[in-house]
């Protein structure tokens, strides 16, 4: 698919009191990093992605794990591009385990994804 403009990054916001983050188009694009924000309830994420926003799935790598990475407040974390090639919706969700349940935010919070 063509890129269609010039984008290096999406905003992921997750709403005071939710755990999910609204979804994204990637439009052609590769997500491979993610930038947290300064605060943060939650201790690791799981991403979801679709080939339409109505249908959002988990993300597990090659061998079969969920991708649950621990995350921390005002850091950049590497998605791994071979997890998320040919991804078209991309999505967050904020977990309070490594097992990926579901944590709310205390706050709204905006992550940063950064694409190729």
């Amino acid at each position: 698919m063509p890129r269609h403009k010039p984008v290096s990054s999406f905003d992921l916001v997750v709403a005071s009191g939710a755990s999910v983050s609204n979804i994204v188009d990637l439009q052609g694009y590769q997500a491979v990093r993610i930038i947290t924000p300064a605060a943060l309830t939650a201790t690791y994420l799981v991403f979801l992605q679709g080939e339409d926003s109505g249908t959002m799935v988990l993300s597990y790598d090659k061998a079969g794990a969920l991708i649950v990475p621990p995350v921390l407040a005002s850091r950049s974390l590497e998605l791994g591009i071979d997890n998320f090639r040919s991804c078209r919706y991309f999505q967050i969700r904020t977990c309070s385990t490594n097992t990926g349940t579901a944590g709310n935010e205390a706050a709204a919070r905006t992550f940063k994804l950064i694409v190729d």
